[in-house]
């Protein structure tokens, strides 16, 4: 079986999803050739990871890097989407010999590739058209992107892969959805409550400029408190030492060794939260419909609360900022938020490769 995998650059979610499938793809098929069109920071930032070592390993997988970017991700100004980035970036793809003769193409949030592979799957649990079109609704380079991302979907009705619990409505309307349970592949899953004395609060909040701005304050605000704090390593690398801080560089022992995570609500962080039942305080920025989408379904589900204003209230009153910690920590639903994570159902990987392998037979049938 032929492989070749596009992901988008918008964060490391993406990235950490599709690794996980081709890891779980080697153990299941004998014969594969895979190719993975990805950004090299994304590759760096999880080095240490298990997958990704076994993956850079081996000769018949082909890293493609600087095709995705500059392309689809979020931007403070959008006249950086004025050069044509956000539809231009599939012009890098076209040509290459191992996309045009792959059996499979899996793209993850990019929906542009469609207009290259007609039979290509999707992957994710948002458009960006959608949004884009809350972001920016009157950039006209924006709106051509949103029409011809829509336009795409409404051709093809796609296939797309997709966790059951958070796809957005408009993935039901446009396209004919692989549902799919939370995803997860560690054997060192947390089967019980963290003993640490010292409780150890992880900053989870992307890999952006943004993210990166929002971490020094709420690490601000928390370093001098009893409180241990781990925060991504390209940013503790960026602040001054302090004797409570660590680097969080996403791997089991990282998970296992906090106790809280405050973060954006990502789907890649969500589902590392709740695969190492690691409770969640959620904020997301009001202008962004998929995090807020995320926020919303996960505090439904009883695995997190929402605290969209701890910024301001840690701006205004760190104190009680802090107690809205502690006591989150010290109560009975931080508890029963554990209970529940642990109880949740994480073989979405699984059946994500065994409807692909089923696919791909279906395809060669016919």
């Amino acid at each position: 079986m032929k492989l070749f995998f596009v992901v988008c650059n918008n964060g490391l979610g993406h990235f950490k999803r599709c690794i996980e499938i081709l890891f779980k793809l080697t153990k299941k098929i004998k014969h594969y050739e895979a190719n993975i069109a990805c950004e090299k920071w994304q590759v760096n930032r999880f080095s240490d990871n298990y997958m990704i070592k076994e993956l850079i390993s081996k000769n018949n997988i082909r890293w493609h890097f600087d095709i995705i970017s500059p392309g689809i991700k979020i931007e403070k100004d959008p006249l950086l989407y004025h050069d044509g980035r956000l539809i231009n970036w599939i012009e890098r793809l076209d040509g290459i010999r191992s996309f045009e003769k792959s059996d499979i193409v899996l793209s993850d949030n990019l929906v542009q590739v469609l207009s290259l592979r007609k039979d290509a799957i999707l992957q994710g649990s948002f458009f960006w058209s959608d949004v884009f079109e809350y972001l920016y609704p009157k950039d006209n380079y924006v709106k051509d992107f949103i029409n011809s991302e829509r336009l795409l979907l409404d051709s093809n009705k796609p296939n797309m892969i997709c966790n059951k619990f958070l796809a957005m409505d408009s993935i039901f309307k446009k396209t004919k959805p692989v549902l799919t349970e939370w995803s997860g592949h560690d054997p060192k899953k947390r089967k019980n409550n963290n003993l640490n004395k010292r409780k150890k609060i992880a900053i989870l909040i992307g890999a952006t400029t943004l993210a990166e701005s929002i971490a020094r304050k709420l690490i601000m605000i928390l370093s001098e408190t009893s409180y241990d704090i781990a925060v991504p390593k390209n940013i503790n690398s960026k602040i001054q030492n302090n004797n409570n801080i660590s680097s969080f560089n996403f791997g089991s022992e990282d998970f296992l060794s906090c106790d809280l995570a405050i973060c954006r609500p990502g789907l890649g962080t969500i589902q590392d939260c709740i695969y190492y039942s690691l409770p969640m305080i959620m904020f997301y920025e009001n202008d962004n419909i998929e995090l807020k989408n995320n926020a919303l379904k996960i505090s439904e589900l009883g695995m997190g609360i929402i605290l969209n204003d701890m910024l301001d209230i840690g701006k205004d009153n760190p104190n009680k900022l802090l107690n809205i910690i502690r006591n989150f920590i010290e109560s009975d639903q931080f508890t029963l938020i554990k209970e529940i994570m642990i109880d949740a159902n994480f073989n979405g990987s699984d059946q994500t490769i065994n409807w692909i392998i089923n696919h791909q037979s279906t395809k060669v049938l016919n």
